[in-house]
């Protein structure tokens, strides 16, 4: 619908799939820590592919850094991670 996976941790428009996003990020953090975690390497692999936003901090500071102008971007960024 937006073009983008960056969705931002409240969602109002959406809230299972806010909820839905802020799992997987939540348990990508626990993989990439080598803690238990329920995702799976083919899940993080399918969800890069479509440039799943696992870190918003992260995707709003590259923003930012390459010059973005797209208040959408940064304003979806800006609501913080998971």
């Amino acid at each position: 619908e937006n073009g983008h996976c960056q969705v931002p941790k409240k969602y109002p428009k959406n809230q299972k799939l806010s909820v839905w996003v802020k799992v997987q990020r939540r348990q990508f953090k626990l993989w990439a820590k080598g803690a238990p975690s329920n995702i799976t390497e083919e899940r993080i692999k399918m969800l890069k592919q479509l440039n799943f936003v696992f870190n918003p901090t992260d995707q709003y500071k590259r923003n930012k850094e390459a010059g973005s102008s797209s208040e959408e971007e940064m304003s979806v960024s800006s609501h913080g991670s998971a």
